[in-house]
């Protein structure tokens, strides 16, 4: 046998792609013709007994084919390139508080992490808020009663993806606390509770009983956050709720 070639000396592969080498033995007619088929970095790039070669991993990596018969070799260089993932899809929104609200979407192949975008509009420009390897993403530390617009994208060593399409929520309302009655008299009572940063008013509510008909009894105009109402009956127990708007 005086040699053996490869039909390519090198080839550039996206991870996961395959290719078949194929090599010819001079002279045609030699009896031997057993090869043998290795890598010199099976961890970028394998290859299989026939010649198959599959990038594993973004990298460099030699293949080397020997014939048995005068140990005859011929090489070829492969390089492994990463290619950025596709842009995740199925994004949702849920799990809404006052404060925050949870981001999830569907996994995407080959992604080894996500970023999550935010915008308070739907054509707005998306600020990047942060990044996860899983498929959700808490955001905390959000104002109340306001929708906010979120797009992941998806990242590997290849790169980033485009944003997906956006889906949005809305915070629920704050609930106000400590409301308490802060004096009484025969004939009134004084309400008062705890401030709501960007509250514009409150809406006092009242019932004669824990499980009956809260009927509003007064709008508050912020900052204020106390009210005396007035005119009660004397021996009569009064309940109180109280909103934001």
């Amino acid at each position: 046998m005086k040699a053996i070639t490869l039909d390519s000396s090198s080839k550039t592969l996206t991870v996961g792609q395959t290719t078949q080498l194929t090599s010819t033995i001079v002279p045609s007619n030699a009896t031997v013709k057993t090869v043998t088929w290795a890598s010199n970095n099976p961890k970028i790039a394998s290859v299989s007994s026939t010649g198959i070669v599959t990038a594993v991993a973004a990298g460099n990596a030699v293949i080397t084919v020997t014939t048995r018969d005068g140990n005859k070799t011929a090489t070829c260089n492969i390089v492994a390139v990463a290619v950025a993932p596709a842009t995740p899809t199925w994004v949702s929104v849920g799990n809404a508080t006052g404060t925050e609200l949870t981001v999830n979407w569907k996994s995407v192949s080959g992604a080894t992490g996500y970023k999550v975008y935010r915008s308070t509009s739907s054509s707005g420009t998306y600020s990047l808020i942060g990044s996860s390897t899983l498929t959700m993403y808490k955001d905390t530390g959000l104002s109340s009663s306001t929708t906010y617009y979120y797009k992941v994208s998806a990242t590997n060593t290849g790169g980033e993806s485009a944003q997906s399409s956006y889906n949005y929520r809305t915070t629920l309302a704050a609930i106000p606390t400590g409301l308490n009655i802060r004096s009484a008299t025969s004939s009134s009572l004084t309400v008062s509770w705890n401030p709501i940063s960007g509250a514009g008013g409150y809406r006092l509510y009242r019932s004669t009983s824990p499980n009956g008909t809260f009927s509003e009894r007064q709008t508050i105009y912020a900052p204020t956050t106390t009210f005396i109402d007035t005119g009660l009956t004397a021996g009569t127990t009064y309940y109180y709720k109280v909103s934001f708007y």
